[in-house]
């Protein structure tokens, strides 16, 4: 028993040795360690994963919603025969293209023609008979033929001074839209000027802030020289524009503005040229940097004079080809008044000859009776040819040579106005606004890309599905591709936009997402600081930074490691190791 009591006490006595050794070195890490090896490293040392950067910029971004749906038809007919008949000859089977007016289907047409060329000379028995008896008439229709030959005749006079009115208005809407094509021509000068005046302006505000030299003032020199022959060139503008005859007085006043722009140019031009001969001060580059501000507004002001003149001068199109339009009319209601004329003489002519009023009226009646015979006999016949209404391709036929048909023959679908039919779901629907662009891919071609455009979307939702969904109509411009209907279609949908804002790449951002809270990695100098972002709108590549960022900001890719910093000596947990 005695070895065995030996033993264990030596075994105890090695393990309370070990023990010694071990807090003796951790006592040593804690407070012997040259402090210079536990402070804080640069960020590529202590995360040699971030070996990449990128940057905060200002950009454009776009999110959207993704649906899918059909190429369905907005126009299509199920065409029925009007009579029942036998079917004489079937000029189109599936998949033919017709023609507005083609014939599809032809009937047996023997008896309806027989009974049309019947009715033909029922009517012109009956009109002889009518021009037999009118041998003679009453003073009272003679002066009833009379005035309305009068007023016929009074109508030609109205109808040509119409006429004369439409051409009137269809030369001045000729002359205002003439007009305007100088003044948009005038506008577009005005916007080059002013961008001129820009690139001018910030030039001298880039040439203030290097410093003045020898360069930079003929650079000043001659900036103030181009603003004088913009000066001189708008004010040519504005002599020419008020010279010309029927010049609108907004477009003269338009021409005043640029001319005074121009002026304040020159002055700027001016002040500039003899800033950079005395060097810049505080006070020149503030006024510098006001004067780019006020050359960028002149821009933006000279741009919307331009689209103002280009939908005027769209607007004016729009009236010319309205007064031809009205012009065609006038000449129209010309025509239309000499045949009245031509009528009522007519008509007189045989009232003077005519018989008594009684038989009159009876030929009259059976005239009546004998064309509603003929025109009924004609809408048979008209009936035993089944048309198409509209162009388009033939889905299906159902009557054949030989067989009696009724009803239902041909279904006509307008292949022209197929539009991709979408089932969006009420999430994504108060995005959705009608004019709204879309990309659209077909199972049958994946890879091609089309573009379609919202033009209208369910006012209520679809019924029977448990998801809450609305139809959205997309128009669609294929191409070349052999579309057909019952396609399926795949949309990407536009529904929100940002423009002119801060845009980090997704990958930039990490999220906790338990605080809701979302960071990036930026770099400052040779270290990384985990730094918090609220963000806004994303798409697939890059997200918004409402704030925490500016534009310009290297942010690193990656997770950067705590590192600890033993500058004020150990962390509170590690100095009590050593007591």
């Amino acid at each position: 028993m005695e070895p065995k009591k030996k033993s264990k006490r030596t075994r105890w006595i090695i393990l309370a040795a070990v023990a010694v050794v071990v807090v003796a070195a951790v006592v040593w890490f804690v407070n012997e360690r040259p402090l210079a090896q536990l402070q804080q490293r640069p960020a590529s040392a202590a995360n040699p994963e971030l070996d990449q950067t990128v940057t905060a910029f200002i950009g454009d971004l776009s999110a959207g919603a993704t649906a899918s749906g059909r190429l369905l038809p907005q126009r299509e007919a199920h065409l029925a025969l009007a009579i029942a008949g036998q079917v004489e000859e079937v000029y189109v089977q599936v998949g033919d293209e017709v023609q507005a007016s083609d014939v599809l289907i032809q009937l047996e047409s023997g008896s309806l023609q027989r009974a049309a060329r019947s009715a033909e000379q029922s009517l012109a028995i009956q009109e002889a008979n009518l021009a037999e008896l009118r041998q003679g008439a009453s003073e009272e229709e003679i002066a009833v033929a009379e005035a309305t030959l009068d007023s016929a005749k009074a109508s030609i006079a109205n109808a040509q001074a119409g006429l004369t009115s439409a051409h009137s208005a269809l030369t001045k809407a000729e002359l205002s839209r003439d007009a305007l094509a100088d003044a948009d021509v005038t506008a577009e000068a005005n916007l080059k000027s002013a961008q001129a005046s820009l690139s001018s302006a910030q030039a001298q505000l880039a040439a203030l802030l290097e410093g003045a030299d020898a360069e930079t003032v003929e650079q000043a020199r001659l900036n103030w020289e181009q603003a004088k022959n913009s000066l001189w060139n708008a004010q040519l503008e504005r002599d020419a524009v008020k010279g010309r005859p029927g010049t609108p007085r907004y477009v003269s006043t338009q021409m005043e503005i640029a001319v005074a722009n121009a002026e304040i140019a020159v002055r700027v031009a001016e002040i500039s040229y003899l800033q950079a001969q005395e060097g810049a001060t505080e006070e020149a580059i503030t006024s510098a940097r006001a004067t780019v501000a006020s050359a960028e507004a002149g821009v933006t002001n000279a741009q919307a004079q331009l689209d103002d003149v280009d939908d005027q001068i769209a607007q004016a199109e729009a009236a010319v080809v309205q007064a031809e339009a009205t012009v065609a009319q006038a000449e129209a209601g010309v025509l239309q008044a000499e045949a009245a004329v031509a009528q009522a003489e007519a008509n007189l002519a045989i009232l003077l000859a005519g018989p008594s009023d009684e038989k009159i009226g009876i030929a009259k009646a059976q005239v009546a009776q004998a064309r509603i015979a003929l025109e009924d006999a004609q809408g048979n016949l008209a009936k035993a040819t089944l048309v198409a209404p509209f162009d388009g391709v033939v889905t299906d036929v159902y009557v054949a040579v030989g067989e009696w048909a009724n009803g239902l023959a041909v279904d006509l679908m307008d292949t022209g106005s197929l539009e991709v039919v979408l089932d969006v779901d009420e999430i994504d629907i108060g995005g959705l606004a009608v004019g709204q662009q879309a990309v659209v891919t077909l199972e049958t071609w994946p890879d091609e890309e089309l573009t379609g455009e919202l033009v209208s979307i369910a006012p209520k939702a679809r019924s029977g599905t448990e998801i809450v969904t609305y139809q959205v109509h997309l128009s669609l411009d294929t191409g070349e591709l052999p579309i057909r209907s019952g396609m399926t279609a795949n949309a990407e949908l536009v529904t929100a936009k940002r423009e002119n804002v801060i845009l980090v790449p997704n990958r930039a951002i990490t999220a906790d997402r338990q605080a809701g809270k979302y960071y990036v990695n930026l770099v400052q100098g040779d270290t990384i600081v985990k730094t918090e972002v609220t963000i806004g709108l994303r798409d697939n590549k890059n997200t918004e930074i409402t704030s925490g960022l500016q534009e310009g900001d290297k942010l690193a890719i990656g997770e950067v490691s705590e590192v600890l910093d033993f500058t004020q000596g150990p962390p509170r947990g590690m100095r009590g190791l050593g007591h």
